[in-house]
């Protein structure tokens, strides 16, 4: 009898074992999977800084072509060197005036499901010595 009931302790410790080996993966899954979105947060996020910053830097080095063009106007940069598969980088002539021109860079970043979209509005003043 005695043998029985080790047999039947060691059943109810092997259970009790599984369980426990199957919290601990939920547990662990979840967090890998937490990280996993936030890893891929942080990428949408590094692309659109850099999309943005490429975009401001284009709009500094052509300004003169940017204050020459009417309202309407859109230039979509290639970003291919930038390493960004699915995204894209477009500058927009808004509106204007005697005075300044109001610029705008539209950036998207795509990455698996997730979409990231950003646009930023810049003024430019026109006339010399305003850079």
């Amino acid at each position: 009898m005695n043998y029985t009931k080790k047999n039947g302790m060691m059943l109810i410790y092997a259970i009790v074992a599984i369980t426990l080996a199957g919290t601990a993966l939920f547990i662990f899954t979840n967090v890998a999977n937490n990280m996993a979105y936030d890893s891929r947060i942080s990428y949408l996020n590094a692309c659109r800084r850099n999309l943005a910053a490429s975009g401001s830097a284009w709009i500094r080095q052509n300004r003169a072509v940017i204050e020459k063009e009417n309202t309407g106007r859109q230039w979509n940069l290639d970003i291919k060197s930038l390493d960004i598969p699915k995204g894209y980088l477009n500058i927009t002539m808004e509106r204007e005036n005697d005075t300044e021109s109001i610029v705008t860079i539209n950036t998207n970043c795509t990455r698996g499901k997730m979409t990231l979209q950003r646009r930023y509005e810049y003024q430019i003043r026109h006339g010399p010595g305003n850079r």
